[in-house]
């Protein structure tokens, strides 16, 4: 098994070094499409634990409204930022395999 394991990350490391070479742009975009899937399911999480706490402490209305607007708009901030990192993934992708 730590034969396995150890092929397995020698090869990888390979791999990115060729991909690195090749094309620094598709490695620095998956990176950052990694991260941001992984940011992206904070604020719907954050979203309804506020709510539900402002909830329970009867907030005012108006404050509770401006606080989830907040929110709702940095998730739709980080779909849109996902979806055009993704798109130029897709298109340095499409080159990489070209050249």
């Amino acid at each position: 098994m730590k034969e396995k394991m150890k092929l397995l990350f020698v090869y990888s490391s390979k791999s990115i070094r060729f991909i690195w070479t090749k094309d620094k742009q598709y490695i620095v975009l998956t990176m950052i499409s990694i991260v941001l899937s992984a940011i992206r399911t904070f604020p719907g999480m954050y979203l309804m634990s506020y709510s539900i706490d402002l909830l329970t402490k009867h907030v005012l209305f108006g404050d509770y409204i401006r606080i989830v607007s907040f929110i709702i708009g940095i998730m739709l901030a980080l779909n849109i930022l996902s979806i055009s990192i993704n798109n130029r993934l897709g298109y340095v992708k499409k080159r990489l395999y070209t050249k």
